[in-house]
């Protein structure tokens, strides 16, 4: 028996973008996504690394499309790579991690939010704060007013047509 070298993965981090479910000319479904770990250092605090992901066949790839931007996951797979050429004739190289097992994981805060998601819950360590107390409707004649500005809304990320289940 030949020798058998171990290709295993795994990444924690946010789902970038919609994923996109597609078929092959057999009817086999792979969906499609990125994720981005963040991989903060001294220097930059911001830096992170994204990720091309694919899940193949029922469930998995299902599983995976019903996936919403800003999710935290962790994700099990095998790194594959493909050579091709650009359209200068330079050999390019790209990895994708086949996805072998996914989990969805709680998360306290959301870098990204898409606007149908409800904002999560703070903390239980901050002090709650009381709720406003109810107001009437202003007069239709009355002038907004400037002394109160409106929370900042969380960022509209355009949702294309989900494929009929």
């Amino acid at each position: 028996m030949g020798r058998k070298d171990v290709n295993t993965i795994t990444v924690t981090g946010q789902v970038e973008a919609e994923p996109e479910m597609r078929f092959t000319a057999d009817g086999i479904p792979h969906t499609t996504f990125s994720l981005v770990c963040a991989q903060p250092t001294p220097r930059d605090p911001h830096a992170f690394e994204r990720f091309r992901l694919v899940a193949w066949d029922e469930p998995l790839a299902e599983q995976c499309n019903d996936l919403l931007p800003g999710a935290r996951v962790l994700v099990e797979g095998r790194l594959q790579s493909t050579t091709s050429d650009d359209p200068e004739n330079r050999a390019r190289c790209l990895f994708e991690v086949i996805v072998r097992d996914l989990v969805t994981l709680a998360s306290t805060h959301s870098t990204i939010m898409p606007a149908s998601q409800p904002r999560p819950q703070e903390p239980a360590t901050r002090p709650a704060i009381p709720p406003a107390p109810a107001r009437s409707a202003p007069a239709a004649t009355a002038a907004p007013s400037s002394s109160r500005t409106a929370p900042a809304a969380p960022p509209r990320i355009p949702r294309g047509p989900r494929p009929a289940s």
